[in-house]
């Protein structure tokens, strides 16, 4: 898959009407490969913020997503794996949003 099938692929998922009285779309894709991490930031799209994630900014994503910015669509980028149950501080957030992959 490139990038142009990516984005379209990621548009109509955000173009969706949102579940469950939902009023923003968060959506987490986890490229364990990191096939698609030096080409993240070209990934433009329309009204989304995309978020990468490091390893260390766990705890930042989670305020900004519910406390900063609780209204705004957001792509979760990881270029590693999803994390265990036990040990994902974004669980909660995981389970009420959707995965892309």
């Amino acid at each position: 898959m490139n990038l142009d099938q990516i984005r379209n692929a990621l548009k109509e998922k955000f173009n969706e009407p949102c579940p469950d009285g939902a009023k923003r779309h968060i959506i987490f894709w986890y490229d364990e490969a990191g096939d698609f991490k030096e080409d993240i930031d070209a990934l433009h799209l329309d009204r989304v913020k995309v978020w990468k994630l490091t390893g260390t900014n766990n705890f930042l994503t989670k305020y900004t997503l519910e406390v900063l910015d609780p209204d705004s669509h957001y792509l979760i980028y990881s270029h590693g794996a999803k994390p265990e149950d036990g040990e994902n501080w974004l669980l909660d957030m995981l389970i009420y949003s959707r995965t892309f992959t």
